[in-house]
């Protein structure tokens, strides 16, 4: 079972019998999270950008600070997360830090996602119709950020430390090139037809239906 769907895949002529797409496994929003003191600033009229690397990439100079230092003139809301409170210092006046936001309240507000390239950020990300750029060359890292090229969902800087220049480019691409958003968008219509916990048990079901004797899932 794969958690991910047909769009986000390069194409093949066919995939093995067992091979199943389910979807993305999409966060809900927390209704008892309580918004940071900030959060009216969003309701500014201004481009939200997110930049996020994951709770286990934490060298902030992958891609935190060089994001941070590329967007600091431009007029936009920046926010990274996750970063803990006294982590980074002296932040310029249009970007915050949080150590934590549910992605699903999060996410709505969010016109550009910078990450690192992990996958359930970057599912979640495209599951909200959201432009990403790209950085990560670790892990499954680089076979993400080639989906996200090879859909034309996003921008994939093929590094793991791009530089501040790079990111700027990459952000006002974003914003001035409409054919990213439009791709994110086809991708969210395509994950919106899959329901990854439903699709999951019922062929958990039709698999012990077929199987007299116990099986073990690992």
């Amino acid at each position: 079972m794969h958690t991910s769907t047909p769009v986000f895949e390069y194409p093949r002529k066919e995939f093995p019998a067992n091979f199943r797409f389910i979807g993305p496994i999409i966060l809900p929003p927390d209704m008892e999270y309580q918004w940071p003191a900030w959060w009216p600033e969003m309701e500014k009229d201004l481009p939200v950008v997110l930049i996020n690397q994951g709770t286990v990439a934490k060298n902030f100079k992958d891609i935190i600070l060089p994001s941070i230092k590329a967007l600091k003139d431009e007029k936009m809301i920046i926010l990274a997360v996750p970063v803990k409170d006294g982590e980074i210092r002296n932040l310029p006046e249009n970007t915050h830090t949080e150590p934590y936001i549910p992605f699903g309240n999060l996410l709505p507000h969010v016109d550009v996602f910078i990450t690192n390239g992990g996958f359930g950020g970057t599912l979640n990300a495209l599951a909200h119709g959201i432009p990403v750029i790209i950085a990560g060359a670790t892990e499954d890292k680089m076979e993400v950020a080639a989906r996200v090229e090879f859909t034309g969902a996003g921008i994939n800087l093929r590094k793991q430390k791009p530089t501040p220049e790079e990111i700027r480019k990459a952000v006002r691409r974003i914003l001035s090139a409409p054919s990213y958003k439009l791709k994110a968008k086809e991708i969210q219509t395509d994950f919106a037809k899959y329901d990854a916990p439903t699709v999951a048990v019922g062929l958990i079901e039709e698999l012990i239906g077929k199987n007299p004797e116990p099986v073990t899932f690992v």
